[in-house]
């Protein structure tokens, strides 16, 4: 018998087939916090099964799943398709696919990502797979709760399959009818950790278009890829250790000419996590210094504040709000990008373009969501409002220095 005395790491218990038990947002965020110092007992505790209510609402569920599928017409079409896009709904999915991959939209075809009719439109599920695969889940669920998980980690658990055990059973039978009829289909996305399990467990190839600076994650938690395209070589070297089997490829960049007297600055989605006084402070600053101030609107932005600073400073509010972040600095070229943790920040710099960020850690609103801090060293690739304005200042005296301080931003 081994000795309870011995310890292993969580993520050895972890494989392609229960990855799915962690692959929630909180549970991510557990582990990034927690796993590289958390160790179990080899010891197991006996007689722990899943609980007898999440077997029978999701067995319900299931059958409810089954019955539905029947009844939707099946209008998605594979045949002649290279790629399934697996799109949200703010369809950031679709614009990185045709912004990185390819502008053919007869080659490709998107799904609602976390709408389970949109997968009952391409094939009707047998019954016999569905449950094939429930309790196949249902066994791994027993495994890993047989385990001495942390009680945060084992309530997190608990809720995540009460959840989604039905869901996963599905995804997987769905997916394996496709990949049974288009073996060389790709699936791209930019963020649906949780279906990649089921298309991970199928063996259908996936690529992890990333959007948005990447937070930190746990290993448990996070499936492998086929390929994945991140913004910067910090969450590339991050994501190689964190899943060595991965592919991890730069989205490329090519760098601006002949920048303008101009700043671009990229507000926040929510007024309350802005404080006009400091934009009242840096716009009034660069306007003095004859830099035109230009505004990009978050894409779900609806406050006032934008509209009370373009009145005050007599900025006129941009039309650009259907391009993306590096699409609008491509067109407006502009000196200077100002934002606080935007992903805006990390796409000026590899365009040639200094950032300048208005983090205040001293501010109540520095850390305005619970999540893990992103890998990208936003403080080190930008001058900071708060503490450069010295180097601000010299920089706007001397713009000769430019390409010293892009040097200096990209290595420190």
């Amino acid at each position: 018998m081994t000795s309870s005395l011995e310890e292993f790491q969580l993520s050895t218990k972890v494989t392609d087939i229960n990855k799915w038990i962690f692959c929630d947002v909180k549970i991510s965020r557990y582990l990034a916090r927690n796993e590289k110092n958390l160790t179990l007992p080899s010891e197991d505790r006996a007689g722990k099964t899943v609980f007898f209510f999440h077997f029978i609402t999701n067995f319900l569920k299931l059958c409810l799943i089954f019955l539905r599928q029947l009844s939707l017409p099946k209008k998605i079409k594979l045949d002649g398709i290279n790629h399934l896009v697996l799109s949200s709904e703010a369809g950031h999915d679709k614009k990185n696919y045709l912004r990185h991959i390819s502008k053919e939209e007869d080659k490709f075809i998107t799904v609602k990502t976390f709408k389970t009719s949109s997968y009952m439109r391409i094939y009707t599920i047998s019954f016999f797979n569905l449950i094939k695969f429930f309790f196949e889940a249902i066994k791994e669920i027993n495994k890993v709760l047989s385990l001495k998980l942390p009680k945060e980690l084992e309530v997190l658990v608990s809720k995540h399959i009460k959840t989604n055990l039905a869901n996963y059973s599905y995804l997987c039978s769905i997916f394996l009818k496709i990949h049974s009829k288009h073996p060389n289909l790709i699936i791209y996305h930019s963020g649906a950790t949780f279906l990649s399990s089921a298309t991970k467990r199928i063996g259908i190839s996936n690529r992890y278009l990333l959007h948005g600076l990447m937070g930190e994650a746990g290993k448990s938690s996070f499936p492998t890829y086929e390929k994945i395209f991140v913004y910067s070589k910090e969450e590339a070297e991050y994501l190689k250790k964190l899943t060595p089997e991965s592919n991890v490829a730069l989205y490329p960049y090519k760098e601006i000419k002949n920048l303008e007297k101009k700043v671009l600055l990229f507000l926040r989605v929510d007024d309350h996590l802005m404080e006009k006084k400091q934009l009242d402070e840096v716009i009034s600053y660069f306007t003095k210094n004859a830099y035109k101030v230009l505004f990009k609107l978050h894409p779900t932005y609806k406050g006032l504040l934008a509209k009370e600073l373009s009145s005050a400073h007599s900025i006129k509010l941009s039309n650009n709000n259907n391009l993306d972040a590096k699409q609008v600095i491509d067109e407006e070229k502009p000196s200077f990008s100002i934002g606080w943790a935007s992903t805006a920040l990390c796409e000026s710099l590899q365009s040639g373009v200094i950032p300048i960020t208005l983090l205040d850690k001293n501010s109540k609103k520095y850390n305005y969501v619970d999540a893990p801090p992103i890998v990208y060293p936003i403080q080190k690739r930008c001058l900071s409002w708060q503490e450069e304005r010295k180097e601000i200042d010299q920089l706007i005296s001397n713009m000769s220095e430019y390409p010293n301080y892009l040097e200096i931003l990209n290595s420190r």
